[in-house]
This record gives structure tokens, sequence and C-alpha cells, in this order.
């Protein structure tokens, strides 16, 4: 249950320098498959998500590379009225060494706390929006990825504990969507309807079936590492279990060359 960026293929950092846009450790997928074209930027609530698209990548047959800031919205301009004076310089620098290096993608996408930034400035959104409408005119293809539920009554802590005192009851129950959280989710994904090159995905109806969301999948195991970000191996998990049930979904599935590239059990 360890932190995205503790794996070595997870390329988030508090402050990016240029060894980290030029690892090689950063790319993800399907091997022989072209990996110069499609990246996925924002913070940890992109990071989270590697393990869901590294499923999608596989099956598809396309390779993508990775790279997030701590706290930091992925946006081209000032983050200064969205982000804590603990990280600002930090956010700062790290988007200037970032946002030359998206020219040389096609395919951006992209994910971040979408909801924690809007409530730091109203601002944020329209910000956003407007980054990413130069991208989609500049003829790149993006692809947004909503926010993940927060599941408040999950801890990880407690599985662990579990481990010494089975008699622990860690399975919490479910809890609807969160209103902001499905609020922000759908202004991205009218945005995204209404312009050409924009694309919005989320995993929420697979996570909140019913609008019951849960940090457990239908087999009982955690999908979550802490109440707003799923672990890494829960995200493969989640990744595999949407091609289970309904195929490399949609605009995920144009991307590569559509051939399977593993077996996924």
């Amino acid at each position: 249950m360890k932190p995205a960026y503790h794996y070595k293929y997870v390329c988030q950092k508090t402050r990016l320098n240029l060894s980290d846009i030029e690892n090689q450790d950063c790319i993800i997928g399907a091997d022989n498959s072209p990996a110069g074209d499609i990246i996925l930027i924002g913070d940890s609530n992109a990071a989270h998500y590697i393990g869901m698209l590294g499923a999608f990548a596989l099956k598809q047959g396309f390779s993508f590379r990775n790279l997030q800031i701590n706290a930091c919205p992925p946006i081209n301009s000032s983050p200064n009225a969205y982000v804590t004076i603990k990280y600002r310089e930090d956010c700062r620098h790290s988007l200037a060494l970032m946002w030359p290096n998206i020219e040389h993608y096609q395919t951006v996408i992209i994910s971040a706390s979408w909801l924690t930034y809007s409530l730091r400035s109203k601002e944020f959104i329209p910000d956003l929006l407007q980054n990413i409408s130069k991208l989609s005119k500049q003829g790149k293809e993006i692809i947004l990825i909503g926010k993940a539920p927060v599941i408040r009554s999950y801890h990880n802590s407690c599985l662990q504990r579990s481990l010494s005192f089975p008699f622990l009851t860690c399975y919490q129950p479910s809890t609807p969507l969160q209103n902001g959280i499905a609020r922000i989710n759908l202004r991205l994904k009218d945005f995204a309807s209404k312009n050409d090159n924009i694309e919005y995905y989320d995993a929420n109806h697979i996570l909140c079936k019913n609008n019951n969301c849960s940090a457990f999948n239908q087999n009982g195991e955690a999908l979550y590492f802490d109440e707003s970000h799923l672990s890494i191996t829960g995200s493969w998990k989640l990744g595999k279990q949407i091609i289970k049930e309904e195929g490399v979904p949609y605009p995920f599935n144009l991307l590569g060359d559509g051939k399977d590239h593993i077996v996924l059990k």
C-alpha cells in the first residue's frame, strides 16, 4: 500500500528537473509500441490513474509518458492563487519546465484534484479551460480525467493492523459521490462535449455502483491508498475490471494498434 511516487515508473515529484522529463522509466505500456506522442500530466490525482491507464495501454497497444507535480495544477499560467505557499515556488519552477516539453506530444491526458484548486479560487476552472482550449487549437488531442470519489471513512492503517489482528473489520460502508466532485466532473465533461479535440473520462461509474462509492472492489480488495487516492495496485485492478466489463473505453480505444500486448486476467 505504498504511495504512487514510491514506484519507479511513477514520475511524481514536488520539483521537476530535466532528468525527470527525459527519464525512460516514466514510459508505461506495450512493448515495441510508439512512446513519443502521449503524455499524462497533473498532480497526485493524475498519478493514481497510472495503473488504470497502464492496463488500457497494454490491452490497446500504446505507451505513454507520465509526469506529475505534487499539489500543483496542470496549467500554463500563474498557479499562485491555487497553490499553498509551501508548494508555490516548486510549482512555478516545475510548470515552467514541463509546459515547453508538452509541445512534443500529440495526445495530452490531464487529471488533477480539480475541486481542491477550484475551492481556493473561482478563477481556476476558467483558467484551466482557457489553457486546455489553447492546446486544442494547436491540434493536440486532449483527454480530461475526472476526480475520483473521496472515501473519508477509509483508512489503510486498518488493513495493515488486520494482518496481526484478523478479527478487525476494515471493509467500510459505501458512500454517495460528493456533490462538489459530481458538479466539477460534469462541468469538465460538458466542456469536452462542446469542443473539438477534447474528450472526457472518469471511472466513477465503476467505483460508485448505483451511486454507492467504495474503496473496495467487488472481490473485497482495497483499491485506495488513502481517502482520496487509488493505490497503484488498486489502479491496475480498476483498469483490468473496466476492460473486463466494457473493454478499453473511449477515447483510449482510439490509441495504439488495437492489439493485445498482454493477457489481463
